[in-house]
């Protein structure tokens, strides 16, 4: 007995696979390039981040940092 009933509902499945990896795998992309810009902690690295990922999870957080360290800058001159 086919597990499916129609090829149609096996392109539906394999749709929402493939919509599933490609979102994890963006995820996972996102996650990398913010410990990249913590880790770094320059206002440099922040935007490289906002530069890939301008929606990213941590987006507002980079533009924080950016307006802190600039801050920062700013009063040590």
């Amino acid at each position: 007995m086919p597990v499916f009933k129609s090829k149609r509902d096996s392109l539906f499945l394999l749709m929402i696979i493939i919509t599933g990896a490609l979102l994890l795998s963006g995820c996972a992309a996102d996650e990398k390039a913010w410990q990249r810009a913590v880790k770094e902690n320059t206002i440099e690295s922040f935007g490289e981040y906002l530069d890939e990922h301008p929606e990213g999870k941590y987006a507002g957080e980079a533009m924080q940092a950016v307006d802190d360290l600039a801050w920062k800058a700013a009063a040590s001159r």
